[in-house]
């Protein structure tokens, strides 16, 4: 946009945009701490099952799920299943082998 004159520049005389945030617009989203040593060994599980069926790893699954994963810790198959982006097809190929290390890492913790 190209001003003629001053006057045009004054706030007065602009329509305004509000600058909106990421969150007002998706809404609020939750920032927990994840446990990073946990994120680290799901990191870890999936970089081997991805290379075990020579996929990508984020087609097991995405940084965002084992971010989610190392917040809730889940140990059943529900609490699992409640994480976006984990599905009965997910959780039949992956399902008990996340659960295992997660179940591993909070017994290791006590």
């Amino acid at each position: 946009m190209i001003y003629e004159s001053s006057e045009e520049l004054k706030p007065e005389n602009q329509n305004h945009i509000r600058d909106v945030s990421a969150s007002e617009i998706y809404g609020k989203v939750e920032t927990k701490a994840y446990d990073n040593e946990l994120f680290k060994k799901l990191g870890r599980l999936r970089t081997y099952l991805a290379r075990e069926r020579d996929i990508r790893p984020y087609m097991v699954f995405q940084d965002s799920v084992l971010k989610e994963k190392a917040t809730k810790m889940p140990t059943t198959k529900e609490g699992i299943m409640h994480i976006k982006g984990i599905r009965d097809r997910k959780y039949e190929e992956y399902g008990e082998v996340f659960l295992n290390v997660i179940r591993t890492h909070l017994t290791e913790r006590k």
